[in-house]
């Protein structure tokens, strides 16, 4: 979703997916994954933890 936005710069390697774009980082390895997101972003910001089961997310600051 963000990717049509904003320019990314992405890096893949051994399972492992960095994704970063200019208010938001994504961190994914296999069916777990960290998103962090500041600055201007109109409908969050906070850190997301996720499994493929559920999804926390916390509001900054902690």
């Amino acid at each position: 979703m963000l990717s049509r936005l904003f320019p990314a710069f992405e890096v893949h390697a051994f399972g492992i997916s960095l994704t970063v774009y200019s208010g938001d980082v994504e961190l994914n390895v296999g069916r777990y994954g960290i998103t962090a997101l500041w600055g201007d972003a109109a409908f969050a910001s906070g850190l997301f933890i996720r499994s493929r089961d559920w999804e926390r997310h916390y509001e900054w600051p902690f």
